[in-house]
């Protein structure tokens, strides 16, 4: 019995054309496709079939630094009006042509976040000038008071962006943030000067004239090191000694 089965297996074979099976080897398109599905997939990743060259490639995904730039042009207050007010967009074209995009440049602070000890601390610094503005308000210092609480609120916004969105590609949220941040600390610097030369700069305690000239070189020391950990320090230290020379100039003025 098993003989006859052989032999009819040997027939079956034999009477088949060998082109055949030579058309299935020798078809690229079946040989492809059986080698795709014989490959392991990886759970990690997303794969796209390109019938062309029967290959398979790894999908890019955008991140969220990319969400800008996949289909959207640079995100500068030139090229993305809309998301500047109406009234700074004059201002950010002036800025930007006069000092070729520096003024609304800004330094990358990565790795530093909102949420890294090295983020809080540096958020945390603005409160000088919350408690600067109070005090003064309180005194009957409203129009230095007012300006300087501003300026911290505006302070911690811009910084706030600049921690969050990072760095690398400038973000037109970042940008309209330390546009705010130019005219909210010039109008509180404005103030504080006109007050220093009405009033005489011998009037102003000795210390608070150290810490004026102190808080603007560690500003200029922060555009020197514009990165990470170097410019929080000494930006830092801008915002402690700006927010003690305010407080003081507003007290004198007061005293005057």
């Amino acid at each position: 019995m098993a003989i006859n089965v052989i032999s009819t297996l040997t027939l079956i074979l034999t009477s088949i054309p060998v082109s055949s099976f030579t058309s299935v080897t020798t078809n690229p398109s079946i040989s492809s496709f059986q080698l795709h599905r014989i490959k392991p997939i990886s759970r990690t990743c997303f794969f796209h079939h390109d019938h062309q060259t029967a290959s398979r490639k790894p999908l890019q995904l955008a991140s969220k630094n990319d969400e800008t730039t996949s289909n959207s042009p640079d995100p500068s207050p030139l090229s993305l009006s809309n998301s500047f007010p109406p009234v700074l967009i004059p201002i950010a074209e002036s800025l930007d042509s006069f000092t070729g995009g520096w003024a609304l440049s800004y330094a990358d602070l990565n790795p530093s976040t909102p949420a890294t000890p090295a983020g809080i601390s540096f958020l945390a610094t603005n409160a000088g000038y919350a408690v600067a503005g109070v005090l003064l308000s309180l005194q009957g210092e409203l129009t230095l008071g007012i300006l300087t609480e501003l300026a911290g609120l505006v302070s911690f916004w811009y910084h706030f962006s600049q921690l969050e969105y990072g760095g690398g590609e400038f973000r037109s949220e970042v940008k309209l943030a330390l546009l705010c941040d130019y005219v909210v600390a010039s109008a509180a610097l404005l103030t504080g000067g006109y007050y220093l030369v009405s009033m005489g700069w011998q009037a102003v305690p000795l210390p608070a004239l150290v810490a004026a000239v102190a808080s603007v070189v560690c500003l200029l020391l922060s555009w020197v090191w514009e990165f990470g950990y170097p410019y929080m320090f000494w930006h830092s230290l801008w915002h402690v000694l700006s927010a003690y020379t305010g407080f003081v100039v507003g007290q004198t003025h007061l005293g005057s």
